[in-house]
This record gives structure tokens, C-alpha cells and sequence, in this order.
């Protein structure tokens, strides 16, 4: 049974473009290497639009694997990237 991690993140708008996503993200990523010794992979998920969150993604080692598309509301459509990383 593989043990796989997701993580979500939300920074104010105040807080962005500072350097603390990738900072929250490299972070996040040694504790996990900690305290889930062994997983399989970490996943995250992105808004296609949100241009810095992809770059921070794949600067760190995450890779794109796919694309969700989610009618929540007949006029209201989630489109979102599928990030893996491998530990």
C-alpha cells in the first residue's frame, strides 16, 4: 500500500511574490521526507491561470502530470494541474 501526500496552499495576496511559496514548499517537503519516511509521492494541485504557483511547483522538483476539469455548476468550471513529486 503506497502512502502518498498531498499538500494545499493559500497565500494572502499581500504575501505573494516574496519568496515564501517556494520557502513553504521546500519546507514542507523535508518534513515530509521526516515524517512520512517512505511515501510514495507528494501531489498538488494548481489553477491552470496561476502562473507562480506552476513555477514554484516545478522549481521544485514537481512534475505536471495531468489536467482536471470540474463542472461544480453548469456555468462554473475548476480547471486545475496535477503536480507529482517523487521523494
Amino acid at each position: 500500500d503506497d502512502l502518498n501526500v498531498n499538500i494545499f496552499y493559500v497565500l494572502s495576496p499581500n504575501h505573494r511574490g516574496k519568496g515564501y511559496f517556494k520557502e513553504l514548499l521546500k519546507n514542507s517537503i523535508t518534513h515530509c521526507r521526516e515524517k512520512f519516511y517512505g511515501f510514495h509521492k507528494m501531489r498538488a494541485l494548481t489553477k491552470l491561470q496561476n502562473v507562480a504557483s506552476v513555477k514554484g511547483l516545478e522549481s521544485c522538483s514537481f512534475v505536471r502530470k495531468g489536467t482536471i476539469v470540474e463542472n461544480v455548476q453548469p456555468d462554473v468550471v475548476y480547471e486545475e494541474y496535477i503536480y507529482h513529486m517523487r521523494p
